[in-house]
């Protein structure tokens, strides 16, 4: 209707035909190409291969990364910068939409991801990076964590949601650790999140990767056999 002060309070600026656009190319790309797209939108900024490397799980070759690379600059969905690689700004929030939607979805069930079944993405990628700059944490926990914690505030109820966590964590703990990847710690990350006490929570046996406990009371928490990998915790430990 021509206002554009409500249009831009809305906060949404993908829809109709570009969203449709961006889904068929997103649809045409391989899982690795997939990944290095998600990835990007969670960096949130320009970063060098070795970062995209380092973060891809399960893990690529260097030479499928830069081919992969290569490949989504060639349909100009990535852009080179002088520090990194980087996604346009229409891009970068259609990928995160994604993201929060399939995340949201999958954890907001009560099963999880058969071992036959692809990886599930609340697996391959943190919705927060406990050690990335505070500015891009913030950034990732507004755009990212935030939305998903709402949506299953929403499905699932504040006063089923902790049982429904606990319940995911015990799943998790079953699968092999090179299958757990990222979704204990995006777990624990949306509990804090949302408020929750972690104390003699037992975390025995769990990737707990990219775990944000700073400022956490972790009081008789069990990390029996856990990978703490990436975990940022309040003092050295």
């Amino acid at each position: 209707g021509g206002d554009i002060a409500a249009f831009l309070q809305e906060g949404v600026f993908i829809f109709g035909g570009v969203n449709r656009l961006l889904d068929q190319h997103f649809a045409r790309l391989s899982d690795v190409e997939q990944a290095l797209m998600v990835w990007l939108a969670i960096a949130r900024e320009p970063v060098e291969p070795e970062y995209l490397r380092a973060s891809l799980n399960p893990p690529v070759s260097k030479r499928e990364l830069l081919e992969a690379l290569r490949s989504l600059r060639r349909r100009s969905l990535v852009e080179r910068s002088e520090v990194g690689f980087t996604l346009q700004n229409v891009v970068m929030e259609y990928v995160t939409a994604r993201l929060v939607d399939v995340v949201a979805q999958e954890l907001a069930q009560d099963q999880p991801t058969p071992p036959s079944k692809p990886y599930p993405w609340h697996s391959l990628y943190p919705l927060i990076e406990a050690q990335a700059k505070v500015y891009v944490r913030a950034s990732q926990t507004r755009l990212i964590l935030q939305p998903i914690a709402e949506h299953l505030l929403a499905q699932v109820g504040p006063t089923e949601l902790e049982q429904h966590f606990q319940e995911r964590l015990a799943q998790v703990r079953q699968q092999p650790q090179n299958r757990q990847g990222y979704a204990a710690g995006n777990l624990v990350n949306l509990l804090l999140h949302l408020g929750h006490d972690l104390k003699r929570w037992d975390l025995s046996g769990l990737c707990i990767w990219q775990a944000y406990f700073q400022g956490v009371s972790l009081q008789d928490v069990d990390f029996r056999g856990s990978d703490l990998k990436g975990v940022s915790f309040t003092e050295t430990f």
